[in-house]
């Protein structure tokens, strides 16, 4: 876990300012897309409520989902995001990157969210610590999301 978190520290390279900088310049939209970020790929979504961006890529070998919060939102620790797709919730610990206060990310390794994105179409309810934040889009989920967690995920 402590090479996750260190390679985390990258992050920002990716998610800079709600934006992925090394995936084409351009901000997330509500459809999941897969940017290429170097050698990578990431899955990006703009994200409901307090979520600025929601992305998925492979980190030293693990699946991670990363958050960037809008400016303004709470940076305290522990935070927890629900995902309720209807016929599963998904709930993640996030963890707050090491020096960015609005970047969190949760370690996919052991979670069914990649599975569900890759299943599922339509909305799914967001909630951060309990508050609801909107639906998070579903649509594009499936092909970006296997592209950019290929490498790190088995489906």
């Amino acid at each position: 876990m402590k090479s996750l978190i260190v390679s985390l520290a990258l992050l920002p390279a990716l998610v800079a300012a709600g934006s992925v900088h090394a995936a084409g310049n351009k901000p997330p939209t509500s459809r999941w897309e897969a940017r290429s970020a170097g050698k990578s790929s990431v899955a990006l979504v703009a994200g409901p409520g307090a979520l600025q961006t929601v992305s998925l890529m492979c980190r030293d070998g693990a699946p991670v989902i990363a958050l960037v919060l809008k400016p303004g939102q709470p940076t305290s620790q522990p935070a927890q995001l629900a995902i309720n797709f209807g016929v599963m919730r998904v709930d993640l610990p996030l963890t707050r990157s090491p020096d960015r206060g609005n970047i969190w990310y949760s370690d996919l390794r052991a979670s069914p969210l990649p599975k569900l994105l890759a299943s599922q179409s339509g909305k799914a309810a967001v909630a951060l610590n309990g508050t609801p934040q909107g639906d998070l889009s579903l649509q594009g989920s499936t092909q970006a999301s296997r592209t950019a967690l290929g490498a790190c995920y088995r489906y």
